[in-house]
């Protein structure tokens, strides 16, 4: 407990799974947590329910407007800030093919461009130095059919998490990438025609028989926002459940 105590963090995208877990255990450990969530149900009810440390400021991170008067809220009443976890993204999954002009730019947007653009805005209120943690994904180490573009601004994501952590140093500030691996959240429902056996499939898959869930990512988060991991910048965590050492040929044919 108050592992974060006296310290100011944005979280973008949590108004539900991965960000909601992160901003719920960095209340838990003493920080006021900004909810910047395009949703405004899911953020206003995420806010309400963790309590008084709990601000809502509706923010659609591709459109760097609303970035901006996040930012404007953010130092109106604190002045600074110490942690910014860059999570809001989804998957955007089709065939290279076939994807339009579109879909590319709106995964781009969302999955990567939004990540800069919240740099742009709160990297002036780390005046006290901080951390910067980007929630990336496995994908571009470990990839599936279908799953361009989001492993292209995912990897996208990790080269900026190395160029931050160059860029940002001198200020004081780290910058490190957590790699989830397969996390239930609701979007895993809204996306799998046939979740059970979507999850059979994964813990097979994995050296931990275990689904991975937010508050995994959330423990982590808290570790590197946390001034234990002073001394680590440009990391990339990959949080997976073991998946990413096994090897598939140990794996029933129908895994």
């Amino acid at each position: 407990m108050n592992r974060l105590k006296g310290k100011v963090a944005v979280v973008t995208g949590a108004g539900s799974g991965i960000g909601r877990a992160i901003a719920e255990r960095f209340v838990a450990e003493g920080a006021q947590v900004f909810i910047a969530e395009i949703d405004p149900e899911t953020g206003k009810q995420a806010a309400a329910e963790l309590g008084s440390r709990v601000r809502f400021v509706r923010t659609d991170v591709t459109q760097r407007a609303s970035v901006y008067e996040m930012a404007e809220a953010v130092r109106a009443e604190f002045g600074v800030l110490h942690v910014l976890v860059n999570n809001a993204g989804t998957n955007f999954f089709c065939d290279p093919l076939n994807a339009d002009d579109a879909t590319w730019q709106a995964c781009i947007d969302l999955d990567m461009k939004g990540a800069w653009i919240c740099v742009q805005a709160l990297v002036p209120l780390m005046t006290e130095g901080g951390s910067i943690l980007n929630i990336a994904s496995t994908q571009p180490l470990r990839t599936l059919p279908g799953t361009f573009p989001y492993g292209a601004a995912k990897g996208g994501l990790l080269g900026m998490t190395a160029g931050w952590a160059c860029d940002f140093g001198p200020l004081g500030i780290r910058v490190n990438a957590v790699l989830p691996g397969f996390i239930v959240t609701p979007l895993t429902y809204r996306t799998e025609t046939n979740p059970e056996a979507v999850f059979e499939r994964q813990i097979r898959a994995q050296t931990v028989k275990r689904l991975g869930t937010p508050e995994d990512v959330a423990w982590l988060a808290v570790y590197l926002a946390s001034d234990e991991s002073e001394f680590m910048s440009g990391a990339q965590i990959i949080l997976d459940g073991g998946r990413n050492v096994m090897n598939a040929g140990v794996l029933p044919p129908d895994a």
